[in-house]
């Protein structure tokens, strides 16, 4: 947990921080509590967490906002007809006490496909991505496409049954 403080505080009728928080109470009445961002799904507030547990609480917490992929059929080479999977998914996350500094501050990590991923993106890093993806879209659109309509029409001309 080095390099971000708890907030630790008992359970009194003391506000909590000003802004949206998360609290994580344990079976001895001690809370931990820390920010939860406006963008984070969900809140990983818990009570009843027994004391030797809340470094292992703490370490799991991360703050996630899932972002859309596209929705395609996929299969391995060879397999028909394959199945509808999420491709190039993603979510913003932020584990503020997790051993790597990289993943305490908000990330992107993107889902290429199944257990593909692109990790610990920072803005420039996605905005990189992104053009790397456009530049492939703009090959399949201008060159690709074209030439698969080139070469089925060449097949369709002179194959020989």
């Amino acid at each position: 947990m080095s390099g971000n403080a708890i907030a630790p505080r008992q359970n009194t009728d003391t506000p909590a921080p000003p802004g949206r928080t998360w609290d994580i109470t344990t079976d001895s009445g001690f809370t931990a509590t820390g920010y939860l961002p406006a963008w984070a799904e969900t809140d990983p507030s818990k009570t009843g967490v027994p004391l030797d547990r809340l470094r292992a609480e703490l370490s799991d917490l991360c703050h996630e906002a899932p972002f859309g992929g596209q929705f395609m059929r996929v299969s391995p080479a060879g397999v028909d007809p394959g199945t509808d999977a999420v491709v190039l998914g993603g979510s913003i996350n932020c584990s503020p006490y997790d051993q790597d500094p990289m993943s305490r501050v908000p990330v992107a990590n993107i889902q290429v496909f199944d257990d593909l991923w692109i990790m610990n993106l920072d803005p420039p890093g996605v905005v990189a991505i992104a053009a790397q993806f456009q530049a492939f879209a703009d090959l399949l659109i201008r060159k690709v496409a074209p030439d698969l309509a080139a070469a089925r029409d060449d097949w369709a001309t002179n194959k020989m049954t």
